[in-house]
């Protein structure tokens, strides 16, 4: 590649760091592909005894970096709002509660997640105990994307989201990077939405 022509490499890291810093995000996202599914290959060659030649791995990184893209591009119809009384969707849309309990001396606590109609008919619901949490504000950042997750694979798109959790709701309508302990999931849920 011309673009690490000249550039002082000397370790993987430096490669790496190369790489973020100089592609395009289309590019990155090849080069990522490209990384994994020559490794992937490798393995196949080695305990399977079966490879695929250079042109089918590149024509599939190709098409999984463009399917990646056109995913991350999908309008996204989904508005995060922090809970204060219950009010019906506008016509058309649904809305999806979210909330999660937490325990910090046992460290249990617990997800839980409906989806209402404009009529407040309920079209699905769900919860699940949660033991993986470090903190409330670490349980509702899960409940959030544990439950959008949820909504999606339901065939939701056009949601609005309801949490009680003021801080998790602040954190996720800012542009600005979260540097808290929990921001990189408050930064995955952000790039979900996008």
């Amino acid at each position: 590649m011309e673009v690490f022509k000249g550039l002082q490499l000397s370790t993987y890291g430096d490669f790496i760091e190369a790489a973020t810093n100089y592609l395009s995000t289309f590019e990155m996202r090849l080069f990522v592909y490209i990384c994994w599914s020559l490794w992937k290959n490798r393995n196949k060659a080695i305990f399977e005894a079966c490879s695929k030649k250079e042109e089918m791995i590149f024509n599939g990184v190709v098409h999984l970096a463009e399917e990646y893209g056109d995913l991350m591009r999908r309008e996204s119809n989904i508005v995060i709002e922090k809970a204060s009384k219950w009010s019906h969707p506008p016509v058309g849309k649904f809305k999806l509660n979210v909330d999660a309990a937490y325990t910090p001396d046992t460290g249990v606590g617990g997800i839980g997640a409906v989806i209402r109609n404009e009529k407040g008919e309920v079209m699905v619901a769900t919860a699940l105990p949660l033991d993986t949490a470090t903190s409330p504000k670490h349980a509702e950042i899960m409940a959030l994307q544990f439950s959008l997750n949820f909504a999606w694979d339901a065939g939701f798109s056009s949601i609005l989201v309801e949490s009680d959790s003021q801080a998790v709701v602040n954190n996720l309508n800012t542009d600005e990077e979260s540097f808290a302990p929990e921001g990189h999931l408050i930064d995955d849920v952000k790039r979900s939405l996008q």
